[in-house]
């Protein structure tokens, strides 16, 4: 089993489905990508839901962060304040990035350049110009607009559902077959998409540990108890949308067994 099937533990959204469309091992690719970058990387996640950060996106992006500075790499985390400040109760060593919430005028539009963009499970605004969440509903004002600040093309972005930063580079077919899904307007050179967005980061960690024999993986019960410390905090899990040690519906026994079968592979 590889890292990558290891992230796709169910066809629910059709994240199976789009890896076959991909063709592609891209976890692989991104790996080798990060090892060879020499620009700073800034780290986007926090997807909100009814205004608090979603369980799915951050613990990955901060395990994700946690490993780029292992490899020496120069990293910022990106988000919006609420899901900065709970991340920042774990991590006050992290260099931050304030987005804010909803439209930036046309003098606040200056997207940052010179960096390599990773993007974790954050809202990307569709082809109509509106953001949209896993239900459909137009989320535009209550989300940040990362386009606005990062442009329209990641080196990486791992997503779990279709509508996130990204995902335009999802094939046709998959849009297709899924005709109530607006296709976002970002594309990414290495698009990663996993059950649970999560997962798709712990397998990239996993693909650079082989690459650099350094210990880049979270352990499991270390990695579930930050989970806990962020629900504490404020996050909300997206799919009961209430402060559930749950990730999209997922019990966080299931991260533990995904992190386990990463660390043997």
């Amino acid at each position: 089993m590889t890292s990558y099937s290891i992230g796709l533990t169910n066809n629910r959204r059709g994240m199976i489905d789009l890896a076959r469309q991909l063709g592609t091992d891209t976890t692989g690719g991104a790996a080798e990508a990060i090892l060879a970058e020499q620009r700073p990387f800034v780290v986007c996640t926090g997807f909100p839901v009814k205004g608090s950060p979603e369980t799915d996106g951050p613990p990955g992006a901060i395990a994700l962060v946690d490993g780029l500075l292992t490899l020496g790499k120069r990293v910022r985390m990106a988000s919006y304040a609420k899901c900065i400040d709970i991340i920042r109760s774990v991590r006050p060593g992290f260099e931050y990035i304030e987005i804010p919430i909803g439209p930036l005028s046309d003098s606040q539009i200056k997207p940052l350049s010179g960096i390599a963009l990773i993007t974790v499970e954050i809202c990307g605004r569709c082809d109509d110009g509106t953001y949209r969440n896993m239900h459909g509903k137009d989320i535009s004002n209550f989300t940040p607009h990362f386009e606005d600040a990062f442009g329209l093309e990641s080196l990486i972005s791992i997503g779990d559902g279709g509508n996130e930063y990204g995902m335009g580079a999802a094939g046709n077919q998959f849009f297709m077959e899924r005709p109530k899904l607006r296709r976002p307007v970002s594309t990414s050179q290495y698009l990663i998409p996993a059950t649970v967005s999560n997962y798709g980061c712990y397998s990239l960690l996993a693909e650079l540990q082989k690459r650099s024999k350094l210990t880049l993986l979270p352990l499991p019960h270390e990695h579930v108890e930050l989970i806990r410390r962020l629900v504490t905090n404020g996050m909300v899990d997206g799919f009961s949308e209430k402060q559930d040690e749950t990730v999209d519906g997922e019990p966080l026994s299931e991260t533990a067994i995904v992190l386990e079968k990463l660390q043997i592979t």
